[in-house]
């Protein structure tokens, strides 16, 4: 059952922004990379479009 993953991508995305680009530069923010990554390969099946369109948003912010 798909629950809105569109809406759901974006607001993961926004989070997972906020939360790194807070992390410290030479702390945490290696983690918190690997779990966006981890997250991001864990929903692509369920919607890969707006997956890769999240991801590159994402990285065009960064």
């Amino acid at each position: 059952m798909r629950i809105l993953p569109e809406f759901f991508s974006l607001i993961l995305a926004n989070w997972l922004f906020r939360v790194i680009h807070r992390a410290p530069r030479s702390g945490g923010g290696g983690g918190l990379v690997f779990c966006f990554w981890a997250i991001c390969a864990w929903v692509k099946p369920f919607c890969p479009g707006e997956v890769d369109m999240v991801v590159w948003t994402f990285l065009t912010r960064w």
